[in-house]
C-alpha cells in the first residue's frame, strides 16, 4: 500500500469512527494493520492522537510548562479495559509531547496479539474522536 493510498484509508476510517460507524471503520483498520509495519502503525497511532491532542488543548487549557496526566479515580480501573488504558496514556504523552513514552506504549501494544491490537487502536481511535467531538460541542456552545 503506498503512502497516498494509505493516507485516504486513514480518513476514511477516522470519518467513519468519527460518525461511529464501527461496524465499516474496524475493517478498514484491520487492513491498514495487515499491510503496514511497525513504524507505519507507530506513525498512524500518532496521527490518530493529533485530534485528541488537540481537543485536550483547548478543553483543559494548561500553561507551556505543564503536563497533562491520566489520573486513575478507581484503584485497578485501568487493568478492566487495558485497550482503552493504552488509547488514553497514549492521547496524554503524545498531547505532552513526550515521544518516548509514545514509542514504548506503542511497542508493548505491538507485543499483543493482532486482534488484541486492533482493539488498542480502535480504543486509541474512539478516545481521540470523542474528545474531538466534545471540544467541536463546546466550540459550538461557545457561539
Amino acid at each position: 500500500m503506498d503512502t497516498e493510498e494509505r493516507a485516504q484509508k486513514i480518513y476514511q476510517m477516522m470519518n467513519l469512527f468519527m460518525e461511529n460507524d464501527v461496524d465499516r471503520a474496524v475493517p478498514i483498520l484491520q487492513e491498514l494493520s495487515a499491510a503496514s509495519d511497525w513504524h507505519d502503525m507507530y506513525a498512524m497511532c500518532c496521527a490518530i492522537a493529533l485530534p485528541g491532542k488537540r481537543a485536550m488543548e483547548l478543553i483543559f487549557p494548561k500553561k507551556p510548562d505543564e503536563k497533562f496526566a491520566v489520573i486513575e479515580m478507581q484503584p485497578g480501573a485501568s487493568l478492566k479495559d487495558p485497550f482503552d488504558s493504552f488509547a488514553m496514556r497514549f492521547i496524554v504523552a503524545y498531547a505532552n509531547q513526550d515521544l518516548t513514552v509514545c514509542m514504548n506504549l506503542h511497542r508493548a501494544a505491538a507485543k499483543w496479539s493482532p486482534e488484541e491490537y486492533v482493539n488498542a487502536v480502535s480504543a486509541l481511535i474512539r478516545n481521540s474522536c470523542t474528545l474531538a467531538n466534545k471540544a467541536i460541542d463546546m466550540k459550538l456552545g461557545e457561539q
